[in-house]
C-alpha cells in the first residue's frame, strides 16, 4: 500500500510539471520540438556589373602598359555585388548584420539596402537605421540592420527579404601591377556570412554566400602608339613636326615642340630623330636664333630638358613668328624686357629651374626648386598660378615633374597615380598625349593632343 501511495504521489507531481510545460510551448506557439529552434536566413550573393560569360564566368580586364606596367584602368571600372538575406522561416526577425569580406586588392565605394516584401514592395533603408563600418586591415565590411521593426513599421517576415548592393573598385588602378601577376592572373573570392536575431531574441544560423570574379590582362603599348603620333606629326617637305592634329595641323614650334621631339625619338627612330635635329640647327641659324653649343635654338626655359643650363630669374616669353605662307613656322623664347616677378609661382619654370641647377651641380638649389613645384600637386594635377587663372590642369607639368624627378633621383610619393593621369590623357585614337583636364580629371573639351606634351611624356617615362 505504501508502496503505491508513493508511485501515485511522484505522478501527479510528474502530471503537474508536464501541465506547465505543455502550457508554456503552446503559449509560444509550438510543440516540445520547436521549442528549440532558431530563426533561419538563406543568402545569395552574384555579381550584377560585369554580366557572366558564355561560360557562366564573372571576368574583368586590366588594361596595364607594358613597358611601366602600371594598371591603368579595369573594364568596367566599377563593379556592382547584390546580396540578399532572406527570412527562410516562421520566426520574425528584428536584426540582420552582413559580414563582407573584401577580398585582396579591392575597396568599397557606396552600399544601397533595400527591404523586399513578399508581394513585391520595396522600401529603401537608410541611416540611421543601417550602420556601416569598414575595417581596412582584414577588408572587413559590416552591414548592420539593428530594428528592423523601428525602421519600416514592422518585422521581417518569413519570405521577406534584405537586399544590399555594393559597389567595388579594383584598388590598384594606377599603381604597378604585382610581378606574380603577369605570370598568373588573379581569381577573386568575395566571401559573405550573414546573421539574424528573430523578434524574441533568437540567433539565427549563419547563412553563406560567395561570388567569384576572375582577372584578364590586357597589355597596351602607349609608348610605342605615342612614338607613332610624333612620326604621323612630323611633315618631311618641312622637317619637322607640326603642332597638333587637329587645332594646329599647319603650325611648327621650334622650341618647344621640335626640341623635346628630337630629344624623345632618339630611343626610337634615331634617324628621324636626327633629321630633326638638323633642321633645327639649320633654321636657328638661318633666322639668327639664340643657339646652344651644339647649334640648336634654345628659349631660355626648354632646352633645362635636353641638358642646359637657363638663367634665373625668366624673363616675359615672346612668341616669334618666323615663317608664315602655307604653313607657320614659330619660336617661343624668354628674351622679353620684362622679368617675371613670380615666376616660382609656375611649376613649369620651376622645374626647368631645377633641371638647370643640377646640370649645374647646384644639388641643394635644384631640390629646394623641385620640391617648390612638387607640393603643388594636389592629388588630381599641378595647381600652379596658370592651373589657378584656368580652371584646368596642363598634362606636360605632370611629365615634366615626373622627368625632374627621377633626373634628380627624388622618387615622387604619389608617382604612379602621376603615371597613371598621364596616360588616361592619352588619346586612344591618335596616340598623342591631350594638352589639358578638368579637375574632374576628364579631358578639356577642345584640348587636342599635340607634339610638345607627347614628346615630354615619352621623354619622362623613358628616362632611367
Amino acid at each position: 500500500m505504501a508502496l503505491l501511495l508513493t508511485i501515485g504521489f511522484l505522478a501527479s507531481i510528474f502530471g503537474v510539471y508536464l501541465h506547465v510545460y505543455l502550457s508554456n510551448v503552446k503559449r509560444k506557439g509550438g510543440n516540445s520540438s520547436q521549442a528549440e529552434e532558431t530563426p533561419i536566413i538563406a543568402a545569395t550573393k552574384a555579381f550584377k556589373v560585369p554580366k557572366p560569360n558564355e561560360n557562366g564566368e564573372n571576368t574583368f580586364k586590366l588594361i596595364v602598359e607594358s613597358s611601366t606596367s602600371i594598371v591603368l584602368a579595369a573594364d568596367p571600372p566599377i563593379f556592382m555585388l547584390q546580396i540578399n538575406v532572406t527570412n527562410t522561416y516562421r520566426f520574425n526577425v528584428s536584426r540582420v548584420e552582413v559580414l563582407d569580406y573584401l577580398p585582396k586588392d579591392w575597396a568599397w565605394k557606396n552600399v544601397t539596402l533595400l527591404f523586399l516584401y513578399a508581394d513585391g514592395r520595396v522600401c529603401p533603408i537608410t541611416p540611421p537605421h543601417c550602420e556601416v563600418k569598414y575595417y581596412s586591415e582584414t577588408g572587413l565590411l559590416n552591414v548592420t540592420v539593428a530594428n528592423i521593426t523601428l525602421t519600416i513599421g514592422k518585422p521581417m517576415m518569413r519570405g521577406e527579404t534584405i537586399s544590399l548592393t555594393l559597389l567595388m573598385w579594383y584598388n590598384l588602378t594606377g599603381r604597378y601591377l604585382p610581378e606574380q601577376y603577369r605570370e598568373q592572373t588573379s581569381t577573386y573570392v568575395n566571401k559573405v556570412k550573414t546573421s539574424a536575431w528573430s523578434t524574441e531574441g533568437l540567433k539565427s544560423n549563419t547563412a553563406e554566400a560567395s561570388a567569384t570574379i576572375k582577372m584578364e590582362i590586357k597589355l597596351v603599348d602607349r609608348l610605342k602608339d605615342a612614338v607613332e603620333f610624333l612620326k604621323r606629326m612630323y611633315n618631311s617637305t618641312i622637317g619637322l613636326c607640326a603642332e597638333a592634329p587637329r587645332v594646329a595641323p599647319s603650325t611648327y614650334w621650334l622650341l618647344s615642340d621640335n626640341l623635346w621631339a628630337y630629344k624623345a625619338l632618339e630611343k626610337y627612330d634615331p634617324q628621324l630623330s636626327s633629321a630633326i635635329k638638323s633642321k633645327l640647327i639649320e633654321l636657328a641659324e638661318a633666322y639668327n636664333l639664340p643657339r646652344d653649343n651644339q647649334g640648336l635654338p634654345i628659349s631660355y626655359k626648354h632646352e633645362a630638358v635636353i641638358g642646359d643650363a637657363v638663367p634665373k630669374p625668366f624673363n616675359e616669353a615672346v612668341s616669334y613668328m618666323l615663317y608664315k605662307n602655307d604653313y607657320a613656322l614659330k619660336a617661343d623664347i624668354a628674351n622679353g624686357t620684362a622679368i617675371m616677378e613670380d615666376w616660382r609661382r609656375y611649376a613649369d619654370l620651376l622645374l626647368y629651374a631645377a633641371l638647370s641647377s643640377h646640370w649645374q651641380g647646384k644639388e641643394m638649389e635644384a631640390l629646394e626648386l623641385f620640391n617648390i613645384a612638387k607640393n603643388m600637386w594636389d592629388g588630381v594635377g599641378i595647381h600652379d598660378s596658370a592651373a589657378e587663372a584656368e580652371s584646368r590642369y596642363a598634362t606636360y607639368k605632370l611629365a615634366l615633374l615626373l622627368y625632374t624627378s627621377r633626373v634628380l633621383g627624388q622618387k615622387l610619393p604619389f608617382e604612379e597615380e602621376l603615371i597613371a593621369t598621364i596616360l588616361r590623357m592619352q588619346d586612344e585614337e591618335t596616340g598623342g598625349t591631350i594638352t589639358d583636364y578638368h579637375p574632374n580629371g576628364q579631358p578639356a573639351e577642345n584640348a587636342d593632343a599635340n607634339t610638345e606634351t607627347t614628346a615630354i611624356t615619352i621623354i619622362a617615362l623613358t628616362y632611367r
